[in-house]
């Protein structure tokens, strides 16, 4: 019975850790892709600043 636990508790973080790390590969949007910064729940309030910042100051450069 012991070592069914210990195997089943293995098994669990080899999966815990596969599914990190596969979680950790997944590339996310870079504030770079700005066009995508108010659909993307990947991005952070700071790379929405940023991305908002951007375009004020790129449409400043077409008046």
């Amino acid at each position: 019975m012991k070592a069914m636990t210990v195997v089943m508790l293995f098994y669990m973080c080899v999966s815990v850790a596969t599914v990190c790390m596969i979680a950790l590969l997944i590339k996310k949007p870079e504030p770079i892709s700005c066009n995508v910064a108010e659909i993307s729940p990947d991005f952070s309030a700071a790379d929405k600043e940023y991305c908002r910042r951007q375009r004020q100051s790129s449409s400043k450069h077409y008046l």
